[in-house]
């Protein structure tokens, strides 16, 4: 089960795409948020989404809006760079470029100064998720 649905995408104040091209790209946003939180993960999570979403327990439903609002905002963000991936927003960062004998190099390209390291994690979705204690702090594995 997606973690948006388009109309909750509306609430937020974005306007989606066609249904095809918001569930892709909304899928992409999951993938990349669930690199940096387990909390809401069908496979590793402790918690249900849907059902923090309407519990009687105020903290738990703000905690679940921060959740879906940082979905929106990277799935905004995905749909505004044309990208379907982490790995896709890296690729078309722009760094440099020339033109005839004239060629500029920036210090970072734009995707860099607005996403959290390589994660491709837009930076106010990763400080809003913050905010609830969604970040995941444990130990990599790898």
């Amino acid at each position: 089960m997606a973690y948006l649905t388009s109309n909750e995408f509306k609430q937020f104040g974005y306007s989606p795409p066609d249904d095809d091209t918001f569930k892709k790209v909304e899928q992409a946003a999951e993938l990349i948020i669930n690199g940096v939180t387990v909390f809401y993960d069908p496979d590793l999570g402790s918690h249900i989404l849907a059902a923090d979403a309407s519990s009687s327990i105020n903290f738990e439903v703000q905690r679940a809006t921060a959740f879906k609002k940082a979905v929106a905002m990277q799935t905004q963000f995905l749909i505004e760079a044309n990208a379907n991936s982490a790995y896709q927003l890296q690729q078309s960062n722009l760094s440099s470029y020339s033109v005839g004998n004239t060629s500029m190099t920036f210090k970072t390209g734009a995707i860099d100064t607005m996403t959290s390291g390589s994660t491709g994690l837009l930076n106010s979705a990763r400080l809003l998720l913050g905010r609830y204690g969604l970040l995941y702090a444990g130990v990599d594995h790898s």
